[in-house]
Formats: C-alpha cells, sequence, structure tokens
C-alpha cells in the first residue's frame, strides 16, 4: 500500500511494471517553469527569429537570387512571349510556379572551384531558381502527385506549352508540342529567331551559327543552333539550341555547362551524401522493422494504449489530407478528380498508418522505461492543453528547434567571418514561394510530418535503451549517429573544418530535446524549424513574399507565448513584493 503523497507513476516503474497511459497522465504535477526561466526561454525564441530575418539575406539562396517580380507577374510574361511566337490559341488548363536548378549548378560550381562561384546566382542567372509557365488545350493532370509541376504530367499532348523563365523574366527555354497531324497547305518559311532572342534578352549578331548537339525535346524538321557568351557573365560560353515544325518554332533553350542533358543522365549525389542517405535508410528500416515487432508484441500483452494510436492517427490523417486537398490541382471531372482524391488519400492513410504503428511500438516501451519523455504528451491527448508541461514543451522544443535554423545560419555565416568566400544555404524549399495556399499547406504537413520526425528517434532511442540498458549510453549513440548523417550530408564540402562544428552543435540540441523533455518538445521542435529554415524568410518590408516572414512571426511566436503563458501555471512573472515595493 502506497503511503499518502507517494507517486504511484515511480512505485510502478520500481515494481517493474508498465504504468498504465492514465498512470503517466496523472503524475505529479510538476513542470512548471521559474518565471526567470520562461522569460529566457521566449527571449530566446525571439532572439534567434530576429537573428534569422535580420542575416536571411547572407544566408537563403531565396535572398541571393533576384526574387523582385512575384509569380502572378511572370506568368503574365510568358503569356506574352508565348503570343510574340505566335501561339495566340486559348488554352483550357494554365499552372505556373517556381522550380529548383541549385544541385545542378552546386556540382558545377564545386568543380570549377572559384571564389566568386556563387556571386554569379545574384545576376539571376545561372537559374539555380525558375519560374515554369505550362498551358494546356485539355486538363492539366498529374502523375506523380497531386500537383502539377515542370515535368509533371509529360509535355506530349498536341498544342502544350511550357515556357521556363529566370527569375527577372529572361526567356530560357520553351516548348510547344505541334499538331499530331501535318497540314500540307502549310507554306513553310525560314524561321526568324532574332525576336526570340531577343526575349532572352540576347543578342543573336553575337552567337555564330554551329551544328546543333541537343535533340529537341518535341518533334521537329529542323533544327539550328548557336554558340556565344552567357547573357550575364562573357566570360561562360553557352549554346543556344533551337528547333521549328513546318516553319514555326517549336523549341528554343539556352544551354549552360551546368546544364546537363537529364532525359539520358541521371544525377547522382556526392558519395557523403550518398553515405548519409544509406545510414538514414538503414536506421528508418530498422526503426520501422522494430516498430512491427514491437507494437504486436504490445498488442498481445495487453500493453499498447490503443486509444491514444488512434487518436494521433486520426490527427495526422485529417492533417495531412487538409493539407493535400488545401494545395492540389483540381480537376472538374468527375472521374479524373477522383483518381487524385484517390491517390493524396493513399499517402495520407500510409503517413497515419505509419504513425500509429508507431506509437503502438513507442508509447508502451517508453512508459515502461522512462516514462517522463511522454508524460506531457498523455496530457495533451488527454486534453488538458492548459497543463504547464505541456506549456513548458512547447516553448523549451520550440526554442531548441528554431536555435537548430540558427545554427545552421551560423554555419554559413562562420567560413566568411574568417575570410573564406560567401555560399548561400540551398534549404529554403521553393514551394514556400509558389502561393499562400503552399504556404498553408507545408504548414499542416508540417505539423504532422513532425509527429513522425519525433516518433522515430525516440523510437530508435528506446531501442537502444533495451539493447544497451544504460540511458547514457544509448544517449551518447544517438548524439553519433545523427552527427555523423549531418556531417556526411551537410559538411563534407572540404571548405573548412570550422564547418563541422554545425553537425555537431546541431546533434546535441535534437538529441538534448529528445532525450531530456521528449515527445512533445521534439514535435514543437519540428515545426519551428520547418517555418523558421525551409520557409522563404526575408527582411525586405516591400518584397512580395514578405508575407511569409510575417506568417512565421505570427505562428512561431504564437505557440512560443502560449508555451510561455501555460509554463507558468499562474506564477506572477514580477513577485508580488516587487510590486508593492514598486507601488510604494
Amino acid at each position: 500500500m502506497m503511503l499518502p503523497g507517494g507517486n504511484p507513476l515511480e512505485a510502478a516503474i520500481a515494481a517493474g511494471q508498465t504504468p498504465s497511459p492514465d498512470m503517466v497522465a496523472a503524475a505529479p504535477k510538476k513542470g512548471a517553469l521559474k518565471p526567470a526561466v520562461a522569460v529566457a526561454c521566449l527571449s530566446a525564441v525571439v532572439l534567434f527569429f530576429v537573428f534569422i530575418v535580420i542575416f536571411a539575406g547572407k544566408v537563403k539562396l531565396s535572398e541571393w537570387v533576384p526574387l523582385e517580380k512575384s509569380p502572378e507577374v511572370l506568368a503574365e510574361r510568358a503569356d506574352s512571349i508565348l503570343k510574340k511566337i505566335g501561339n495566340t490559341s486559348t488554352p483550357v488548363d494554365i499552372d505556373y510556379g517556381f522550380d529548383s536548378h541549385g544541385n545542378t549548378y552546386s556540382d558545377y560550381a564545386a568543380a570549377e572551384a572559384s571564389p566568386n562561384d556563387w556571386e554569379r546566382v545574384r545576376s539571376g542567372q545561372p537559374a539555380v531558381y525558375a519560374f515554369w509557365h505550362r498551358t494546356s488545350p485539355r486538363y492539366l493532370e498529374p502523375l506523380e502527385s497531386e500537383i502539377v509541376s515542370l515535368n509533371d504530367p509529360a509535355n506530349d499532348v498536341a498544342g502544350m506549352t511550357k515556357v521556363i523563365l529566370d527569375t527577372r523574366g529572361r526567356l530560357l527555354e520553351f516548348q510547344i508540342v505541334p499538331p499530331q497531324v501535318r497540314d500540307k497547305d502549310t507554306q513553310v518559311g525560314e524561321v526568324d529567331w532574332t525576336g526570340i532572342f531577343a526575349e532572352a534578352n540576347l543578342d543573336i549578331r553575337a552567337y555564330r551559327p554551329t551544328e546543333s548537339l541537343w535533340t529537341p525535346p518535341v518533334y521537329a524538321d529542323s533544327m539550328a543552333s548557336w554558340e556565344g557568351p552567357h547573357v550575364d557573365h562573357a566570360d561562360i560560353p553557352v549554346r543556344i539550341e533551337a528547333a521549328a515544325f513546318q516553319g514555326r518554332p517549336v523549341y528554343f533553350q539556352v544551354v549552360a555547362p551546368w546544364d546537363k542533358p537529364l532525359r539520358q543522365e541521371e544525377l547522382f549525389s556526392r558519395a557523403p551524401q550518398r553515405a548519409a542517405g544509406v545510414i538514414l535508410i538503414l536506421v528508418f528500416l530498422s526503426v520501422v522493422g522494430g516498430a512491427i515487432f514491437l507494437a504486436r508484441h504490445n498488442l498481445r500483452q495487453g500493453r499498447s494504449d490503443t486509444k491514444g494510436a488512434f487518436k494521433i492517427s486520426i490527427f495526422v490523417l485529417l492533417v495531412s489530407l487538409a493539407a493535400s486537398l488545401i494545395v492540389a490541382d483540381h480537376i472538374p471531372d468527375l472521374g479524373k478528380e477522383i483518381l487524385i482524391l484517390f491517390k493524396l488519400s493513399g499517402t495520407s492513410l500510409f503517413l497515419a498508418a505509419l504513425i500509429g504503428l508507431l506509437y503502438l511500438a513507442l508509447e508502451p516501451s517508453a512508459r515502461r522505461r522512462w516514462p517522463t519523455l511522454i508524460i506531457s504528451w498523455n496530457r495533451l491527448l488527454a486534453g488538458d492543453w492548459r497543463d504547464p508541461l505541456v506549456g513548458r514543451d512547447i516553448l523549451v522544443g520550440g526554442m531548441l528547434g528554431i536555435a537548430h535554423t540558427g545554427v545552421i545560419h551560423l554555419q554559413f555565416l562562420l567560413p566568411t567571418w574568417i575570410g573564406l568566400a560567401p555560399m548561400p544555404n540551398l534549404g529554403t524549399q521553393i514551394s514556400y514561394l509558389q502561393s499562400f495556399k503552399q504556404l498553408l499547406s507545408n504548414t499542416l504537413m508540417a505539423s504532422a510530418t513532425s509527429v513522425f520526425g519525433a516518433f522515430a528517434p525516440l523510437l530508435f532511442l528506446i531501442l537502444l535503451v533495451t539493447i544497451f540498458r544504460k540511458q547514457w549510453l544509448a544517449t551518447s549513440i544517438l548524439w553519433v549517429l545523427y552527427f555523423l548523417v549531418l556531417g556526411l550530408a551537410f559538411a563534407s564540402s572540404g571548405r573548412h573544418w570550422i564547418v563541422w562544428f554545425s553537425p555537431a552543435l546541431i546533434a546535441a540540441i535534437a538529441v538534448v530535446c529528445i532525450s531530456r523533455f521528449g515527445l512533445l518538445a521534439m514535435i514543437s521542435f519540428g515545426i519551428f524549424f520547418e517555418l523558421s529554415f525551409h520557409n522563404a524568410i526575408t527582411a525586405n518590408f516591400s518584397s512580395w513574399y514578405f508575407g511569409n516572414t510575417v506568417f512565421s512571426a505570427v505562428v512561431l511566436l504564437g505557440l512560443a507565448i502560449y508555451g510561455f503563458y501555460t509554463s507558468l501555471a499562474g506564477i506572477p512573472i514580477f513577485p508580488g513584493k516587487i510590486l508593492s515595493d514598486a507601488e510604494n
């Protein structure tokens, strides 16, 4: 029999029993932060966010590339180019967006090893960010996902067009799919390419004709090619490839040295990045394999929190489904729209099932071996939104997540402070620049994927504790794995040894978050990191995408303030004695 004031959770663990979810949630109400600590955490979130915004111009690729024109302005520019070429038909469907080619140029820059490689992108070309515009006489039906993209669906229907511009609106490429049936009455003449060169801001007189080497992606009965200087960098030679069908232009492309023939070559990552990928795959397979075994065992033993698994699976399903529905390119054709719904529903169901599996495997083991890591999570599932421990973990996890982004900023700033050539961070997801609905969709999806991003390492940590029996040893191994993956993927470029400082610190931040504060803190960590790192943040108030910065500030600071207020558990920030002394 327990003595009055005893802790049933600690007693159950000491007796070798697995405490129930209700027992974990009902653990003594500890967790309120001292006012000074809570203020320090909230201040850290604000300072890190300000730091990220201020230095975005020096770090983020989206700030290096000239993004003066919004997608709507660039779409109007693409439409005007099509009309000048002679394509005046009214399309049934139009779609457009940005695409990233940063990795292609990154390989070229690494091989060239010039100190000003990345300074070039400030002119708009090399087009590490490009704008694409597609039209079709039928509805564009994506095959790979629910979103139309540069190459999905294929450009293979007569009358389809594809225009690619740099971010300043200069033509890089266009394709027009010719008619399937040749018109025998069409008068074929010579194509005057002068006007099309002008749309690329090129003077055709500066380019000498040469043999055409690149096969057009659409059918053509005549081809032409020129060689000459790059539009922004005269020291770099480029090829201009063009083709026509029955005297009408159907293809034009500016081919720079870093552009690869992707229809015949596959892009490969560097060896360290491939090694990091292999490690991640092995960890993922071990986590899923271990989850299947543990979930089955827990269900047989009656230890599983099936109610909690159901709640989190439904949450992930609904949130990911909502994110996909918001951003999907819908088609006003019931039969085709159902196929899109099936596709995005399948993705959401897979993610929800995977999360449910991890939860069934993780939660009982965590309850037995390390219950402090899931107390706040259990209380949140029980509906106790105002529990101080819930607030603490959201606040601290968010602080560590935004600190993760801050450390990555430092990884790119420190080399420049010791005299190395600056280089931008390629981490901004180009989708954040598409539209507000894409921004909202990405945020919703981040809240779902952050659950997986928290469950997977926690389950792996529990597996390590089960194998090695010592928490400190399991935590150390987890840090080593984090460090290896991050170092091989992001610090193996050989620029300077100082870049390895960032993976070591980031690994420590992530491991402290998961091993000290637990599941809910790690979920908050993921959301704060996503919106501060991958989002297109800028300090330029006049920028057309400054709203992204405002959106991140509202969401992240709102969550941080909620965590701050809740973690205090009603404790005043200023003690009553100080207030009374101030009044006197």
